[in-house]
Protein backbone atom coordinates (compact mmCIF):
# COMPACT_ATOMS: atom_id res chain seq x y z
CA UNK A 1 0.00 0.00 0.00
CA UNK A 2 1.07 3.48 -0.63
CA UNK A 3 0.06 7.09 0.71
CA UNK A 4 -0.82 9.74 -1.77
CA UNK A 5 -2.07 12.81 -1.53
CA UNK A 6 -5.25 13.17 -3.87
CA UNK A 7 -3.95 15.97 -5.73
CA UNK A 8 -1.25 14.23 -6.87
CA UNK A 9 -3.35 10.85 -7.69
CA UNK A 10 -5.32 13.20 -10.32
CA UNK A 11 -2.66 14.75 -12.25
CA UNK A 12 -1.39 11.70 -12.92
CA UNK A 13 -4.91 9.75 -13.72
CA UNK A 14 -7.36 12.20 -14.82
CA UNK A 15 -5.89 16.04 -14.54
CA UNK A 16 -8.79 17.60 -16.03
CA UNK A 17 -10.82 16.26 -12.91
CA UNK A 18 -8.74 18.55 -10.66
CA UNK A 19 -11.20 21.61 -11.33
CA UNK A 20 -14.37 19.74 -9.34
CA UNK A 21 -12.21 19.58 -6.45
CA UNK A 22 -12.07 22.25 -3.44
CA UNK A 23 -8.51 22.75 -2.18
CA UNK A 24 -9.37 20.43 1.47
CA UNK A 25 -10.14 17.95 -0.68
CA UNK A 26 -7.07 18.02 -3.00
CA UNK A 27 -4.96 17.47 -0.06
CA UNK A 28 -6.82 14.73 1.31
CA UNK A 29 -4.21 11.81 1.92
CA UNK A 30 -5.64 8.41 0.05
CA UNK A 31 -3.80 4.85 1.00
CA UNK A 32 -3.77 3.11 -2.54
CA UNK A 33 -2.34 -0.09 -3.67
CA UNK A 34 1.48 -0.13 -5.35
CA UNK A 35 0.17 -0.55 -9.07
CA UNK A 36 -2.27 2.42 -8.24
CA UNK A 37 -1.05 3.91 -11.88
CA UNK A 38 -3.17 0.73 -13.40
CA UNK A 39 -6.78 1.41 -11.80
CA UNK A 40 -9.27 1.85 -14.26
CA UNK A 41 -11.15 5.36 -14.83
CA UNK A 42 -13.92 3.84 -13.68
CA UNK A 43 -12.11 3.19 -10.13
CA UNK A 44 -10.55 6.15 -10.23
CA UNK A 45 -14.26 7.83 -10.55
CA UNK A 46 -15.37 6.34 -7.75
CA UNK A 47 -12.51 7.27 -5.73
CA UNK A 48 -13.32 10.90 -5.92
CA UNK A 49 -16.76 10.31 -5.50
CA UNK A 50 -16.42 8.98 -2.11
CA UNK A 51 -13.81 11.97 -1.31
CA UNK A 52 -16.45 14.17 -2.19
CA UNK A 53 -19.27 12.56 -0.09
CA UNK A 54 -17.12 12.35 2.84
CA UNK A 55 -16.00 15.26 2.86
CA UNK A 56 -19.22 16.77 2.23
CA UNK A 57 -20.84 14.55 5.49
CA UNK A 58 -18.25 16.03 7.70
CA UNK A 59 -20.11 19.14 6.62
CA UNK A 60 -23.62 18.38 7.36
CA UNK A 61 -22.56 16.78 10.66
Amino acid sequence: MQNIQMEFFLEMTVPDWLSILKKNERTIELVLPHDWAQLSKKDVEEIVQNVIMEKSEKLVH
